[in-house]
């Protein structure tokens, strides 16, 4: 038999990830901006190798959490059609 894996804790965890990685990522242009404001310069998003890591592995972070969302709601709405049809039998 087949066994099942638990998409929806992935989902959650992978959301967890992106939510922090998110933050991480403001915190970080705020505090370099903040920095860069005291030397009359400005900062950007890309400005450092770390703060595009930071976005480039959110991005994948929230696209992991999207596709394990979907893939949770899918395997949801096939067991409700499956026990649908058992009922009607």
């Amino acid at each position: 038999m087949k066994k099942k894996l638990p998409y929806g804790f992935f989902a959650g965890l992978s959301g967890i990830c992106a939510f922090y990685l998110t933050a991480a990522i403001i915190i970080v242009f705020v505090i370099l901006n903040r920095i860069e404001a005291e030397t009359n310069s400005s900062a950007s998003l890309f400005g450092t190798w770390y703060q595009t890591m930071l976005f480039v592995f959110d991005i994948l972070a929230v696209a992991v959490t999207v596709f394990f969302v979907a893939i949770t709601l899918i395997r949801k709405k096939k067991q409700n059609g499956e026990a649908n049809k058992e009922v009607a039998r």
